[in-house]
């Protein structure tokens, strides 16, 4: 496995059975990605890429996000002949954080279309993702949920306080606005989130 190496978490090492490699990439924060960071992502874990696949000569290449590590999925599809997946997420689609990506797929959008296009199969986290990129890339992407399964929610008694608890980033695409609007419409009960 191949991922971005950041602060102190670089290098090679083996997780519980998996070679995971971590070239150095700059990257400041483990949950956000400049642009100018995902081209240092390319430099960087590049060359350990394309060194791995020579020698080890994968059936298959799974790249999280269509920009910018579909691009080196790609590549190594050319280079070495293995087929890819990718799985897009939503800030690597059209219209996912307009807000943070307008301007990269003013110039991108059409060689990730042709990356998009050339994998064996493509996947999406939600349906919403699905159709941002069906819509931007054509073909329709097989949803894989990524969370958690469904269980039994518990019982909760008239007289108990219910605690609320919301796993997530606070950003404009998880929409945290949502999630206060409807406890708001929960006055009549006392709720603790």
């Amino acid at each position: 496995m191949i991922t971005a190496g950041l602060l102190k978490l670089y290098g090679d090492e083996l997780v519980r059975g998996v070679h995971v490699r971590r070239p150095q990439t700059f990257r400041r924060a483990p949950d956000t990605c400049a642009v100018r960071e995902m081209a240092q992502y390319l430099a960087f874990a590049s060359p350990c890429a394309f060194r791995t696949a020579k020698l080890w000569r994968p059936h298959v290449v799974h790249a999280h996000f269509v920009v910018p590590t579909g691009a080196l999925a790609w590549g190594l599809h050319k280079a070495c002949g293995c087929p890819y997946v990718l799985t897009a997420h939503l800030g690597d689609v059209p219209g996912g954080v307009p807000e943070q990506t307008r301007g990269l797929f003013r110039f991108f959008r059409r060689p990730a279309r042709g990356i998009w296009q050339a994998a064996a199969s493509t996947t999406a986290v939600s349906s919403y993702v699905a159709d941002l990129a069906s819509r931007a890339f054509g073909g329709r992407p097989k949803v894989i949920l990524n969370g958690i399964p469904p269980c039994q929610p518990p019982e909760i008694h008239p007289a108990a306080e219910p605690l609320i608890l919301w796993v997530g980033r606070m950003s404009i695409q998880k929409n945290p606005i949502l999630a206060v609007r409807a406890l708001a419409l929960l006055h009549d009960l006392p709720w603790r989130a």
